[in-house]
């Protein structure tokens, strides 16, 4: 069982120089315009540029824990569709990494599905639940 969870807490990478700076900013831009009416505050927090640490846990043999790498994340909106494109900065490559795609699915109890693809679209995992004070989580039966 896989579980994801999202707890609003992330802040935009603070050095970096301006290019980073930059990043970031696009991205918010991107997330309010397109959306015609502001993105929900728990995706607008996912878009922009983070150093972030990947720690894969599945069996304690074959885990893997990587230092902490910039990533790109940028929101774009297909209908109802809230889409995060995330991306790794490698030097002066940007690799694309993974996708995952929100919609709320319930208005009134405030539940989200989230669809999550690898980095050559295989689909990983999708799952829902309710946004319950700004914090967010579901379980995937199958990964």
């Amino acid at each position: 069982m896989l579980v994801s969870s999202f707890t609003p807490s992330f802040k935009n990478f603070p050095s970096g120089g301006t290019t980073m700076k930059m990043l970031a900013l696009i991205s918010f831009v991107t997330a309010s315009s397109a959306f015609g009416r502001d993105a929900p505050p728990f995706i607008q927090q996912m878009a922009g540029c983070f150093s972030v640490t990947y720690n894969f846990v599945e069996n304690g043999v074959s885990d893997e824990f990587f230092a902490p790498v910039l990533e790109k994340t940028e929101l774009s909106v297909e209908g109802d569709l809230l889409k995060l494109n995330r991306s790794l900065i490698l030097g002066t490559l940007v690799q694309p990494h993974w996708r995952e795609e929100w919609q709320e699915i319930n208005a009134a109890d405030n539940i989200w599905e989230q669809t999550v693809y690898g980095p050559f679209g295989d689909l990983r995992y999708k799952c829902s639940g309710a946004m319950v004070e700004g914090s967010w989580r579901c379980e995937a039966l199958k990964a």
